[in-house]
């Protein structure tokens, strides 16, 4: 099982190398440059970076295409839901998953 994860990570590794250095793709794209002076930009910090990326709603992510902020909700809510017994396996998280999906098969079969 690991020799063929290994196999496929080689593999596309060397497919991505091959791509991307026998072709040449964008070797004809005769591009312009950025139309402002970035040099003229403040530098950001990572605080601030960090802190914008932080939703104010559960919502907001979601209406405004920000994937950062659904995964930041996403890891936080998975954090806050998850028991503080994880070992416990009627109050884990699997043992919740597993007697949801029993009751649905038990009320779609019956």
């Amino acid at each position: 099982m690991v020799f063929l994860l290994m196999l496929n990570t080689l593999v596309a590794i060397g497919a991505g190398l091959l791509v991307a250095n026998v072709p040449w793709p964008g070797r004809h794209a005769h591009l312009a440059g950025p139309a402002t002076d970035v040099s003229a930009r403040p530098p950001a910090s990572t605080m601030s970076a960090i802190l914008d990326n932080v939703p104010s709603s559960l919502a907001k992510p979601l209406a405004d295409k920000q994937v950062i902020g659904v995964i930041f909700v996403a890891v936080v809510g998975a954090r806050f839901i998850a028991p503080t017994q994880a070992h416990d396996g009627l109050r884990s998280g699997r043992g919740a998953i597993y007697r949801a999906h029993a009751g649905t098969r038990r009320f779609a079969f019956t």
